[in-house]
């Protein structure tokens, strides 16, 4: 959703919306930054209590509507001090503030959530079992209390739920904005952020336990990407990054050595094929 909206922004402002631009460093690492055009700053202000970069954000809207966007306001809304959330509802006084909220079906949501914990950086060791009966998780399974605690703590007044297999998020979204013949950008067609295969997610799980550094972290996706050609974002921007770091790859190669074979023969499979290149990068022919 954000790609789209962040592609189609002008023809959004002829319709009174404002999907402000997003600021994409390449000269950052992307596990600092992954390059997707949503509006993180909200999140590091929520972490911070440093409003400024928010209140810049809502001085400079271009349009009577707003639209914000970072899955971060729910993933790790239970993460943000009280104190800053009243800091945001602040940043927001006179201003109606409503919530779009796009569900998924709730086992394909907490696998899906899984997965993002295991890419995220410094990536989770757990099993899915595991992970489904963390605390955290188990709280923000409990949609309807989540959807209320975020309405009080965002000042929220409205709540739009949809339902991401019923009827997508564009229709509902564009009904929502009261926004009619719409002609959208060619290039936004598509999904941007394809889930990776469950072999490669495993192998990258049991590699977890090794914490790896962020750029050694970024060097096993880039590899992974190359040899598997991934459609997952953080992977297509880790190949891009690693191309010119290529420093990255003898502690690699020694970190999945050290991890040893895996219990899970799919999982292992991935392994060697990483190993089998990464001999092949250390000791050219």
């Amino acid at each position: 959703m954000q790609n789209w909206c962040a592609e189609n922004r002008e023809k959004l402002l002829e319709f009174g919306v404002d999907y402000p631009a997003v600021e994409i460093r390449e000269d950052i690492g992307p596990i600092t930054n992954d390059r997707t055009p949503k509006h993180g700053i909200l999140i590091g202000a929520l972490r911070s209590g440093n409003m400024d970069k928010v209140k810049a954000l809502i001085a400079g809207a271009e349009a009577p509507v707003l639209l914000l966007s970072t899955e971060g306001l729910s993933n790790h809304f239970y993460k943000f001090p009280e104190e800053n959330l009243a800091k945001l509802r602040e940043c927001f006084a006179g201003i109606p503030v409503e919530l779009f909220l796009v569900y998924r079906d709730k086992p394909k949501w907490l696998k899906s959530l899984w997965n993002q914990a295991i890419i995220s950086y410094p990536g989770t060791p757990a099993t899915f079992e595991e992970y489904a009966q963390l605390p955290i998780v188990r709280r923000l399974a409990d949609w309807e209390q989540l959807k209320a605690d975020m309405m009080e703590s965002y000042g929220a007044s409205h709540v739009e739920e949809v339902t991401l297999e019923e009827n997508g998020w564009r229709i509902p979204l564009m009904d929502y904005l009261n926004i009619e013949d719409f002609e959208e950008s060619e290039s936004s067609e598509g999904q941007h952020n394809v889930s990776l295969g469950a072999d490669v997610l495993e192998f990258i799980r049991q590699m977890n336990q090794m914490r790896l550094g962020p750029n050694v972290r970024l060097a096993m996706f880039g590899l992974i990407h190359e040899i598997y050609n991934t459609s997952n974002l953080a992977f297509r921007n880790a190949g891009n990054w690693t191309e010119k770091h290529p420093g990255h790859i003898r502690p690699l190669d020694k970190a999945i050595r050290e991890l040893g074979p895996v219990s899970d023969e799919d999982a292992e499979k991935v392994r060697q094929s990483l190993l089998t290149e990464l001999e092949k990068k250390l000791n050219p022919a």
